[in-house]
């Protein structure tokens, strides 16, 4: 396993140049093209827009029949707007019969499923890609299969319809980690020799949005709301602690406003570690909180 990051306009020339794979190992320095999976988690979707580059750059075919053909990793997309991406799912180009800049989609919460996907493919990975992606379907709770839909378009390119072929559902189903079963942590993880990041992990400490705002997309497509539990919560946070010897703890939300739990926590947290912090897309709850403040 290895992770590959979008690299600096001034080495991306540099690698193009020497014709290094833009997706190129960090840690074994080894091409995609040497390994089964290739794995995106994307996070805005103009971010997407880097894509078909890093892809192209890298010696993988952008359509997924030429990959198909050639024997190039499987192109799974991830991520909390991997609902958004349709736009991958289709046609490389408008009236182009070779579709699918992604292979798949994992729709929802990684937890379980990516595990799950990673032991399918694994024991499946030989078998022909029709049974591949049959096995996916069944076993893969959100997995998408974009080979099963066929996307209608308009004489302007205006995506219009979505039908399901081959006996797939529609709607695809999201995948939701059960709020009773779910794991928050990765305690068991490496331990990076980067100075920056060890010493410091992170804790999921809700999941989700309670509200319906109509300039947010979380709210609307990630339910239910769910809150870790506080003995939980400071139980995983001791797991961190002993295995991978931080000092430092994240606690991580969408919405820290709604998270009811919050003194609680901070409270049980603060003793046992040098630093807590908050990393939170909204926190205007600090207002009716000046405590938080000092904290």
């Amino acid at each position: 396993m290895d992770f590959a990051f979008l690299a600096p306009y001034s080495d991306e020339l540099k690698m193009r140049k020497a014709g290094v794979p833009l997706l190129i190992g960090t840690s074994t320095k080894r091409a995609p093209s040497q390994f089964d999976v290739v794995a995106i988690s994307n996070s805005i979707v103009q971010e997407l827009l880097n894509l078909p580059a890093l892809l192209e750059y890298s010696g993988i075919p952008l359509s997924r029949e030429a990959r198909k053909k050639r024997g190039s990793p499987f192109i799974l997309l991830g991520g909390s707007n991997a609902y958004s991406a349709s736009i991958l799912h289709g046609p490389v180009s408008f009236g182009s019969s070779e579709e699918g800049l992604v292979d798949g989609v994992i729709i929802g919460d990684g937890e379980e499923a990516f595990q799950l996907f990673l032991e399918c493919f694994l024991r499946a990975r030989f078998a022909r890609r029709e049974e591949l992606m049959a096995i996916l379907r069944d076993r893969v709770p959100g997995f998408y299969d974009p080979s099963c839909y066929v996307q209608k378009f308009d004489k302007t390119g205006r995506l219009f319809g979505i039908e399901a072929i081959n006996g797939a559902s529609i709607p695809v189903k999201a995948h939701r980690v059960s709020p009773q079963n779910a794991k928050k942590t990765f305690s068991l993880g490496p331990i990076p020799f980067s100075e920056e990041a060890a010493g410091a992990s992170h804790l999921l400490i809700s999941e989700g949005c309670p509200y319906f705002c109509s300039f947010c997309k979380e709210s609307w497509e990630q339910k239910p709301y769910r809150e870790g539990n506080v003995s939980a919560l400071i139980s995983d946070s001791l797991a961190l602690k002993a295995n991978l010897g931080i000092s430092e703890l994240n606690l991580m939300t969408f919405n820290v406003n709604t998270f009811s739990k919050l003194s609680s926590v901070l409270n049980s947290l603060e003793p046992l570690f040098d630093r807590v912090t908050v990393k939170s897309q909204r926190f205007d709850t600090i207002a009716q909180f000046p405590f938080l403040l000092d904290r």
